[in-house]
């Protein structure tokens, strides 16, 4: 071949390549400024904002303070007023099997004021008047009236305090203790819920920020077998070499076509996923790109460490705890109400009565007539099977409650083992393979040197090129793996929601 035809195909195939190399480079252009970019921080602020099963747990922490401040005032003063009006015609036997009657008309107006205590004491204070109007017919022969009118007014105070069922401080106060034991959960039940909703997002977001990084290798994979293609291709067309020489290099082009569909329907499906832990349904996923660097190497962690953060600040564990607690604190006392009931009770009470209501309550100060009651009330089931149901279903849940948190420290100790170990695993693999991708590097750069000497194929350079670029998916797979390793370590044992 003549100088000549050489430096025309030498132009025509710099020509080409420079064309197919702006080609792509302007359509990632355009791909890149369609995306919507999306920081990790973005991601996680987005899913505790929007997250449905997030909002559950939040839901459910207020339900359970509403709960413990319900009990807070279980036993408030207790506000308490009647009135009523009672007629009534009442038959008297007089002598020699003569009948009268009398007409009753009563209006009662009173007022009291209760209160209970959480020892199970009930007290009241009541105050009632009466204006009664009395009708009575002597001799129905000749009937007469004699009308009466009149006021009464009574004031009492009341005592009651059982002394088996319902007694002391540790039944009435049992509610307020689960009710706070309930809170303690739901308060680590939504640390735990929102830590593995972290862990998911940010394990999501990684994965998202592999499959892009993956799609970029592959396009710029791609990007280079075009500009092979279009320089053999201007090769032919010069006659500098066989059509037949281009086949290698349109294979490639298509076989790395398809490995760029694969790794966007891929980054796809890891969108989709990122959306969906965020609570976004606005988005198809096609548009969202990872920006965010992988955060920093950190020293590899030990089981001795691991351990120690389990027993403080697994956030797991300490919602087991707090689940345990009240399926104790409802066992104590099960079956309570179907005790037999004991009740000391009594009353005292002053009575005044007088054709005028002032002077009817003064009469009622003046405590001149009392009258007092001491009594008890006894109450006993005939069939005890209820209440030991009760209790047998109490233990029964602390048995299940105990069993749970003895299982889940096994399971959470596993996890922990074997996510040290992927650490341990992933660093390794890493180290690997950024020596693996350093050496084909170096072979590529060497093959590629020798094909343009001549002195070599350009299946063998397209071999090179191809193990260069696996080798770069996994430094990349590797790098993405220990992360996602730590973060699982770290929710593990708490550290992650700091």
């Amino acid at each position: 071949m003549s100088d000549r035809t050489f430096f025309r195909c030498s132009l025509v195939a710099l020509l080409v390549a420079t064309a197919a190399e702006a080609q792509p480079d302007a359509a990632e252009a355009t791909r890149a400024s369609t995306l919507r970019r999306l920081q990790v921080e973005q991601a996680v602020a987005l899913a505790l904002r929007n997250n449905p099963g997030h909002k559950v747990s939040e839901l459910d922490v207020l339900r359970a303070q509403e709960a413990l401040r319900g009990e807070e005032g279980r036993y408030p003063f207790v506000f308490l007023a009647d009135a009523g009006f009672t007629r009534s015609d009442n038959p008297r036997l007089g002598p020699n099997d003569s009948v009268s009657s009398s007409v009753n008309r009563t209006y009662a107006l009173g007022s009291a004021l209760r209160k209970t205590w959480a020892t199970g004491t009930a007290a009241e204070v009541r105050v009632e008047g009466r204006r009664f109007e009395n009708d009575i017919t002597t001799n129905p022969a000749q009937p007469s009236t004699v009308s009466g009118t009149g006021y009464n007014t009574t004031a009492r105070a009341s005592l009651t305090q059982p002394l088996l069922r319902g007694a002391g401080t540790g039944v009435g106060e049992l509610e307020l203790r689960a009710a706070r034991a309930s809170r303690s959960a739901a308060d680590r039940g939504l640390a735990r819920d929102t830590s593995a909703l972290v862990r998911d997002v940010l394990t999501a977001y990684w994965e998202l920020w592999y499959a892009g990084r993956a799609t970029d290798i592959e396009r710029n994979a791609l990007a280079t077998a075009k500009r092979q293609e279009a320089e053999a291709e201007a090769r032919v067309a010069a006659g500098a070499v066989a059509p037949a020489d281009v086949l290698s290099f349109n294979t490639r082009v298509a076989q790395l076509e398809e490995a760029v569909v694969g790794a966007d329907i891929s980054r796809e499906q890891r969108a989709l996923a990122v959306l969906e832990l965020m609570g976004d349904t606005s988005d198809t996923g096609q548009g969202l790109l990872a920006t965010s660097s992988l955060p920093p190497a950190r020293p590899l962690s030990t089981r001795r460490d691991v351990e120690t953060a389990l027993r403080s600040d697994s956030v797991e564990l300490a919602t087991l705890e707090a689940q345990l607690v009240v399926a104790r604190t409802r066992a104590e006392y099960a079956g309570e109400q179907s005790r037999p009931r004991l009740d000391l009770s009594g009353y005292l009470e002053s009575n005044g009565v007088s054709e005028a209501l002032p002077r009817s309550f003064a009469r009622t100060g003046q405590m001149g007539w009392v009258t007092g009651h001491v009594g008890l009330t006894f109450e006993l089931p005939l069939d005890d099977s209820r209440r030991q149901s009760e209790k047998s279903a109490a233990l029964l849940n602390v048995r299940i409650a105990e069993t749970q948190n003895r299982a889940a420290r096994q399971r959470i100790g596993t996890d922990a083992s074997l996510a040290v170990a992927r650490e341990t695993a992933a660093a390794r693999r890493l180290a690997l393979a950024e020596r693996t991708f350093d050496v084909a590097k170096r072979t590529h750069e060497a093959e590629r040197a020798r094909f343009e000497l001549g002195q070599s194929i350009p299946i063998q350079v397209q071999q090179a090129e191809d193990d260069l670029k696996q080798a770069e998916l996994r430094v990349t797979r590797a790098r993405v793996d220990m992360v996602q390793s730590q973060i699982q370590l770290d929710h593990l044992t708490g550290r992650l929601i700091p």
